[in-house]
Order: structure tokens, then C-alpha cells, then sequence
């Protein structure tokens, strides 16, 4: 039997946005859609925080890019976002990803174990201060906040609920990390009927690789991509 390796394709996400569901615009319906700003907290997007310590232990440089893009792109196109739904009464859902229980069992099993090697664990408890929003994006007292201990919004929550109940049929998705929650999200999204928008420039990864890569891949089939200044009426 003749195999033939298989070619190598380079992965370049403006020519698939090209040829696949890119739109020049996009339009959101304030009415029905919401957003969620995902896991924009201490613990996941500070310098300091035990996460990117455990990067660094892989590779002193790793978390720079991270760092510079949610700084310089991520939370000011966040800010803008949110200023939008503001403006527009639309529903916001900030969530965060943490533990509720003291043995951290509820969160995905890798995740148990990194929290078991350092002494201050990757995934905190709501009352640690790793949980808290980052001050560049603290919610507002009539918009609501989720805790989710998995890396899809939808798992453990009351989120589709809460959708549904508010005559929710698209999601406007912004936040850390990428290929994770990110995409855990638009993923679950998706297979429950919703429609999902992700705002690339308002997401962020640890590598331009997975931040790029995540984006490509949702955008095939499980949502529509596009930076914030392609939104029509912001």
C-alpha cells in the first residue's frame, strides 16, 4: 500500500477569512444578543499572577506577548465593547473561573494538579483576590457576574437559563483564553442554537499561534470573527 504524506498547509487566517463567512460588517442586535467578557480577573491576565509565574517557569519570555496584546488590544477594545452595551441596555455577563469548593474538585483535572504543585494555586477561590476583575474592567452593579469552574461558560452555570429567559439568540464573545475559554464557549454556543460574534482583538492567547489558530478554527463553522472597528453600530 502507497501512503502519501500528507502536505503541509500554512496556517493564515486573513486568506481563510477571505474565503470563508468573513464579512466586510457586522451589525449587533442589542436587543438579542449579550455579552460575555470572559475571565478578564487577576489570576489570569496580571503579571504577577500565579499562572503566568508557571509560564515563565516554562520559558521567561513566554507570557510577554500574552501580556503586551491583552494590555495594548484586548482591554481597551474590551472597554469599547462594553461601552456599547452599555450605551445600548444590552445584557453583560462578566465571568470568572475559579473554585467554589475547598479541594478544588470541580475544576477540570489538569487543572486540580497544577493548583496541587504551587503553593498558591492557578485557579483560585471567589475570595482570593486572583478572582477579582481587573480594574480596567470592573462591572457594573446591575450587570451580572458568573463564576465557572470549567473552561466553557455554559458548564455547571445557569447561563443558558438566564439566556433564554432574556430573549438572548446571540453571543457576543471578548476575554482570555483564546483557545480555551474563548472557544469552549463559542463552541457550546453553538451546539445550543446560538449564534456567536468572537472580537479577536478584544480576546487574548499565550503565542500568536494559539490566539490565531483558535480564531481560524471557530470561524469554519461555530462563529462569526472580526476585530471591533468592524462593528457597524458600536
Amino acid at each position: 500500500v502507497e501512503i502519501h504524506p500528507i502536505p503541509e498547509i500554512e496556517m493564515n487566517h486573513t486568506e481563510l477569512m477571505q474565503s470563508g463567512r468573513r464579512k466586510e460588517s457586522y451589525s449587533i442586535d442589542y436587543e438579542k444578543s449579550a455579552l460575555l467578557v470572559i475571565d478578564m480577573v487577576e489570576g489570569q491576565v496580571s503579571s504577577n499572577s500565579m499562572l503566568m509565574q508557571h509560564y515563565r517557569g516554562m520559558n521567561e519570555t513566554l507570557p510577554d506577548w500574552f501580556l503586551s496584546q491583552v494590555k495594548e488590544n484586548a482591554i481597551p477594545n474590551i472597554q469599547r465593547v462594553l461601552s456599547s452595551f452599555r450605551k445600548n441596555n444590552g445584557l453583560i455577563i462578566h465571568t470568572t473561573f475559579c473554585s467554589s469548593i475547598k479541594n478544588n474538585t470541580d475544576l477540570p483535572v489538569m487543572i486540580q494538579l497544577g493548583n496541587m504543585i504551587y503553593d498558591r494555586p492557578m485557579v483560585a477561590s471567589p475570595e482570593s483576590p486572583d478572582s477579582a476583575f481587573i480594574a480596567e474592567l470592573q462591572p457594573l452593579e446591575n450587570e451580572m457576574v458568573m463564576r465557572k469552574s470549567a473552561c466553557n461558560a455554559f458548564e455547571g452555570t445557569s447561563l443558558e437559563k438566564i439566556l433564554r429567559r432574556n430573549g438572548i439568540e446571540a453571543l457576543v464573545l471578548v476575554g482570555v483564553f483564546t483557545n480555551m475559554c474563548v472557544t469552549g464557549t463559542a463552541r457550546s454556543a453553538f451546539d445550543k442554537g446560538f449564534d456567536s460574534l468572537v472580537i479577536g482583538d478584544a480576546c487574548g492567547d499565550m503565542t500568536p499561534y494559539l490566539h490565531e489558530s483558535a480564531l481560524a478554527s471557530l470561524e469554519v463553522l461555530f462563529a462569526d470573527v472580526c476585530k471591533f472597528n468592524q462593528i457597524s453600530n458600536p
